[in-house]
């Protein structure tokens, strides 16, 4: 198989950053489409884990979740191969942290990696959003009111199947980004929402001649910061009514009612990072040696 672009900039990185995931109960035959991503928590001086974030409804009553990982190629693994891994994990099986009152969840997954590559006797392909591009609410008090987003994921379930990549998609913000929304810590974006985006990360992406707020003059400059997760947003039913709910994720085609608004909620991602941080104290208790045949290094 021919290889894929190797990743030069962090927007292309998040084409291994983004995965499509299937979640699935096998006792009800159902199965939810939705969107995740991965970070790495380190937990021991030359230890990491894997963890998939998206939203709770994505995975809610699945016991099996599903997604693909590219397959690294070369001798120095820092090129991703075109061939992928099917990677199932079972929900019941690996440590899930729950966010108590944001529509997050994280999902240690490095354990269901490790054993997909094995077979194939190669490392998998994965770049985890990087710590530092991560948005807190003092950096977020020097954005605009309207900023440009970018949304990566899977509306309505598509994608690059043949090479099992993200759709990128572009919009702005709707509220600032520093402000929580309705007294919650989150942002609204003006953008479509599809069922299948639900979990999607949002990114400021821009680069080139940039006047930041603040500014006198023009300059080149490049920002890149994540600012949260995609979790719902406003629909209005056949009697005018507003409803603002999470985004349907289901796989099969389904009847919905009602108009959506071309608006979306934004969990910011300063929650996103107070679960990693959640993540990491579990890990911490655990006995030592437990996590080292599950882990990776640092």
């Amino acid at each position: 198989m021919a290889n894929l672009l190797k990743p030069s900039t962090l927007a292309e990185h998040l084409n291994f950053a983004v995965l499509r995931i299937v979640a699935a109960n096998h006792q009800t035959g159902s199965a939810q489409i939705g969107t995740g991503y991965v970070c790495v928590v380190k937990f021991a001086e030359n230890l990491v884990t894997h963890v998939l974030i998206t939203n709770k409804h994505v995975v809610d009553g699945a016991n099996l979740i599903s997604f693909d990982v590219h397959l690294a190629t070369g001798e120095a693994d820092t090129e991703p191969d075109s061939e992928t891994v099917a990677v199932n994990v079972s929900v019941e099986q690996v440590p899930v942290i729950w966010h108590p009152h944001c529509d997050l969840v994280a999902i240690m997954i490095t354990p269901a990696i490790n054993a997909a590559v094995a077979v194939k006797g190669r490392k998998p392909f994965v770049s985890p959003l990087p710590a530092e591009v991560f948005m807190t609410n003092e950096l977020a008090v020097d954005l605009d009111i309207v900023e440009p987003i970018t949304m990566v994921g899977y509306p309505s379930g598509l994608w690059d199947e043949q090479n099992k990549l993200p759709l990128f998609r572009r919009g702005f913000t709707a509220s600032h980004p520093a402000i929580d929304f309705n007294g919650k810590p989150e942002f609204s974006v003006d953008i479509a929402v599809f069922s299948g985006s639900s979990g999607s990360p949002v990114f400021l992406i821009e680069r080139g001649l940039l006047l930041n707020k603040g500014d006198t003059a023009w300059s080149p400059k490049e920002r890149f910061w994540f600012l949260g997760t995609l979790w719902g947003g406003p629909r209005m039913t056949e009697k005018g009514e507003i409803r603002v709910e999470p985004v349907p994720s289901g796989a099969n085609i389904h009847v919905e009612t009602g108009i959506r608004m071309h608006l979306g909620w934004v969990i910011k991602a300063k929650e996103t990072r107070w679960l990693l941080d959640e993540v990491k104290v579990f890990l911490g208790r655990l006995p030592p040696g437990i996590m080292d045949n599950a882990s990776s290094h640092a």
